[in-house]
Formats: C-alpha cells, structure tokens, sequence
C-alpha cells in the first residue's frame, strides 16, 4: 500500500527487469529448482487468491449498480460508490482518492485518462495496485490501455517487482532484458548500478533498448544528451558545458568523467518537466547555476500535496480514520515490506 507522501517512488527504485541467474554445482541447481517450485506455487496462490477477490468486489459493485441514478453519474461518482462497496480501511480509500487527484493536478491527466482509470476500479481492480501502474505508464510510450494489461500479468504481490516483470511480458522484452552476467560486465566496463537503473527507466520509452543505452553510455555521452534524445528532442539544443564535456570526454582507468549533470538531477528534472511543464534544458541550466531541481521539485510537490488535501478535504471526500484502519494500514505495510 503506497502512502501519499511516497507518490509515484515505485518507478525509481533500482529495477532492471532482468533476469538474474548465476552459475552453480548441481546441488545448487536442485536447490534452485526446488525454490522456483516454490515461488510459482506461490504465485499462482497469490493470483487465485487475487482472482477471488476481484471477483468479489465486482460482485459488490455489480449491486451498487442497481441504483437508479447509476447511469446518470459521472465516471467519478461511480468510482466513488465502488470504492465505498470495496475499500474498507479509510487510509487506502483516501490515499486512492489523492492519487486520482494528483494524476489530474500534478501530471495532467485529461478527463478521458482519468475515466478509464475509474472505469478500471468500477470493474472491481484493486484501485491502489491501478495507481501503482498509473505512476509506472508515465515512464513509456504505450497506450493507455496497457495498464489494464499490465495488471492481468500481475504475479506476486510486491509492486516494487511485479509491474515490471507483467509489462516486459506484455511487450515481449521489447525494451531490452539484462541477465546477471550482462550486469555484471557493464560493471566491470565502468558503467555503475545509478546509469544501469536509469538506463532502465529510459528505455521503458521505446526509442533505445536498455542494451542501446548503455553502450552510448559507456561510449561517453551523458544522461542528460541520452535522456533528451529519448525524448525525440534535439541535444544540440542543450547548454553547451554539457555538450562539450561529451566532446572532451576521456574514460580514465577504465572508468568515464561523472556527468556534469548528476543521475538524480537527470531524474528531478524528467518529474519536474512534467509537473511544471519546464523544458528540461530550463531545468538543466538552472542545476548549472547551483539552483537545485531537487529542491525546486520537493517545494512543488509539497504544495500540491497541501493544496489537494485542503480541497478534498473541504469537499467531505476523505473518510475519517480510525485507529483500527491505522492498525490495519500498519500490518499491510509491514507485509509488504518483508516481500
């Protein structure tokens, strides 16, 4: 369960997409054999279990439906008395609301995009695991649609993994798939675990694979001229220290020059440029000047935050919390960590 002072931090955390697989005696492999057995019946536990459920709450919804005025209401009114015949603890029911409203404030979602998300919680689809995915669609180039897709793939229960694994099997690895001893190359190649995670990150776009990436990174460009040229956009158009640090670039004991544009900066500014609508250039130039994207993003953020909760808060919308949902929201947590 993803509270709302953590928004949209699932896509950020290290994820290769990978499949990690290392070399062993043959005890090993029947050891691993044993724990893959394991892991699936595990899994197609889990997905019974979450087939079960999804059933039950469009069981519950499908009766909501018999109201007269159902027709008659808006996708957002309909999502509402869904989410009120399926949502039990308040602090999930709230956390889905502000996340549906900062889709609209923050990333501007159109109406269109955010009526097919209430049209996924209406069909009975946990409504945090659909945000979950909402927050990962922004980093790709697909159609909206995927991520009902993505969580018909879904296998396990951790969000950290699962979307991830569910959308390369959705696209067919299209992106580019690391093994273990692919990542372990690129290491010793120079390149760090920060460029492999965003690499990661950029080619979910469809412009590079993950591979295609890294090699121009390794071959000396930046994050910053890789990220802009994901875009479509034009490098040359860059602050020209950026572009001349590419040109003078040496790699040194096998290790390039750090960009001048740090990993966390390239990051900040893709979120940033989305909520602000600021070009990422304006962006880059600032992090130049010592003006601090992070700082400038955490300042935005948070005034969003303040200003949605105010007016959810004025429009009667957010449930009362109780300790028991408090208790309740504390052991999912911490189920969800141990995962």
């Amino acid at each position: 369960m993803k509270k709302t002072v953590i928004i949209g931090s699932i896509c950020g955390i290290l994820l290769f997409g990978t499949v990690i697989s290392f070399a062993g005696g043959t005890a090993q492999k029947i050891i691993d054999s044993f724990e893959e057995t394991k892991l699936f019946a595990q899994y197609e536990k889990e997905d019974v279990n979450e087939r079960l459920k999804t059933k039950r709450r469009k069981e519950k919804i499908d009766k909501s439906k018999k109201n007269d005025k159902w027709g008659k209401m808006s996708k957002f009114d309909q999502m509402l008395i869904a989410m009120d015949a399926t949502i039990e603890n308040a602090i999930e029911y709230n956390d889905v609301l502000f996340n549906y409203e900062y889709l609209r404030q923050a990333y501007h979602w159109s109406q269109e995009q955010l009526d097919y998300v209430s049209d996924l919680i209406i069909k009975g689809y946990p409504a945090m695991d659909i945000m979950d995915i909402c927050y990962f669609w922004m980093d790709t180039n697909e159609d909206i649609s995927i991520i009902e897709e993505i969580y018909l793939h879904k296998e396990g229960s951790s969000a950290v993994t699962w979307i991830e694994r569910a959308f390369n099997d959705v696209t067919n690895d299209k992106c580019g798939v690391l093994t273990g001893e692919d990542v372990e190359a690129y290491l010793e190649n120079g390149l760090t675990l920060e460029d492999i995670a965003l690499a990661n990150k950029l080619c979910r776009r469809g412009s590079m694979t993950i591979q295609e990436i890294l090699e121009k990174k390794r071959n000396g460009f930046s994050f910053a001229e890789i990220t802009t040229e994901v875009h479509g956009e034009n490098i040359n158009e860059l602050p020209a220290v950026i572009l001349n640090q590419s040109k003078k670039r040496e790699v040194k004991h096998g290790k390039p020059e750090q960009d001048i544009i740090s990993h966390r900066a390239v990051e900040k500014a893709e979120k940033l440029s989305r909520i602000s609508k600021k070009s990422r250039k304006e962006l880059y130039q600032k992090e130049l000047e010592e003006e601090s994207i992070a700082q400038e993003l955490e300042l935005t953020e948070d005034a969003l935050r303040t200003k949605i909760q105010k007016e959810l808060g004025e429009k009667g919308l957010f449930r009362l919390v109780t300790t028991e949902d408090e208790k309740d929201n504390m052991m999912q947590e911490a189920k969800y960590e141990n995962q």
